[in-house]
Parts: structure tokens; sequence; C-alpha cells
């Protein structure tokens, strides 16, 4: 069964009882804003500091990222390396993405999961034809936590050079 199809049965669900002919239904149950303001979430900003490539889904990510690069001396990442920095930046939560999540707790795990598959794909796409000279994997945190699934971002190749000054 294909994602499409898998994500078509959580829909299912949790539309039932509401007039849905099938997957293509975004055309009635959303508006074009939203799919503006989804597009980032799907096709993310990418941003390049210190060598590293970051996703950005908000703006003002990447100036985050900088500030506690810059601030570092001070702050709980004094100690950390250069690779568990960036990862730490580049590992998202897939129940934190959003503020407001509707009802249907007996579908909530699958729709997760769902969600952080496609994030897996657009995201390993985006980064592909971004990055063309390097090598990226997106993958599903393991072990899944009790707060579910995590979308973990981790340049595969060429490794990671801390920049100059960071000594974690």
């Amino acid at each position: 069964m294909t994602l499409n199809q898998r994500i078509d049965g959580v829909l299912d669900l949790v539309s039932a009882g509401a007039d849905r002919s099938g997957s293509a239904d975004f055309e009635a149950s959303s508006n074009i804003y939203a799919a503006l303001a989804l597009g980032r979430l799907f096709w993310p900003d990418l941003e390049t500091v210190g060598g590293a490539v970051f996703v950005i889904l908000h703006d003002g990510d990447a100036r985050q990222v900088e500030n506690r690069i810059s601030a570092r001396e001070c702050s709980a990442v004094r100690n950390m390396d250069w690779g568990a920095f960036v990862e730490s930046f580049n590992r998202f939560e897939v129940r934190h993405l959003f503020r407001a999540w509707p009802g249907f707790p007996e579908v909530l795990s699958q729709a997760e999961f769902l969600l952080a598959e496609t994030l897996v794909e657009t995201w390993s796409a985006k980064l592909a034809a971004s990055f063309v000279d390097r090598e990226f994997s997106v993958s599903i945190e393991e072990p899944v936590s009790e707060e579910g699934p995590c979308v973990l971002v981790s340049q595969i190749s060429p490794a990671l050079v801390a920049p100059a000054g960071w000594a974690g």
C-alpha cells in the first residue's frame, strides 16, 4: 500500500460522514493560504551555517542558530560537539510541529507516523536537489519515544567539520 493510500485510510476515518472523494479532497477541506503555509513544512528553507545545513521551518530559525553559536560560551551547548549541536536543530518532534491537534485519538499515532514518513520523503528530495555534493540521512528517529516520532536530518558526507573556535 502506498503512503498516499495509507494517508487516505486515516483521512477516511477522521472524516466519516463527510463527503470525501479520496486524497484529492484537499481542495474542499483547505484553501490556498493554508497550502502556502504548509508548503514551508513540506519544502523547507535550508540554511548553511558554519558549514552545516540546517532545516528552517520558521522565519527566524537561521538567526536562532547563529545566535546560539555566537553565545555558546555562556550556554548549555558549551561542551556539545558540533555534530550534536547541528543534530539538536535538525531534530523535529512531529507532535510539536502544530499548536493544535483535532480529536481522533484513535488514529493520532498513525497520523503522526504518516506525517513523519511524508516529511522524510519530501525533505530527502529537497536536500538532494539543493546540495548535490552532499549526502544526507533523513529518518524517523529510533527508538520512538513516548512523545511520538521525530524526524532527524543528518549529514553523512562529507563529514561535518566544526567551525573555527568550536571546541566541544
